[in-house]
């Protein structure tokens, strides 16, 4: 559903935001200058990525769901929606950049 695919990159925020806080600057800075530090990546992935995602989305499929006829089941209703293939590949768009291989190569030197 793509409620429940929203709240999951809503999840990624509070999520980096603790490892942010737990972490402090240790993840802020890069082992030498050509790495890039989880924390900017976080910050950017972050910022120009789930962000204006997120914020053109939740308040569109939000407003969509309270119309909702009681006799219609919240999938079906979600499948009715006109902008939901719209909002299918966007999601799939942030899926390659979150998979992209800057972004796992970091995830792995991390570790």
């Amino acid at each position: 559903m793509l409620r429940e695919a929203l709240s999951s990159l809503y999840s990624v925020f509070a999520t980096t935001r603790e490892i942010l806080k737990k972490h402090g600057a240790s993840i802020a800075r890069c082992k030498n200058e050509s790495q890039i530090s989880f924390g900017y990546l976080a910050i950017a992935v972050l910022n120009t990525v789930l962000r204006p995602v997120l914020a053109k989305w939740h308040p569109l499929l939000l407003d969509y769901e309270s119309k909702k006829p009681e006799d219609v089941s919240p999938v079906e209703h979600e499948k009715l929606w006109n902008r939901n293939q719209e909002l299918r590949t966007e999601l799939n768009q942030v899926r390659h950049v979150l998979l992209s291989r800057p972004v796992l190569k970091i995830v792995v030197m991390t570790r």
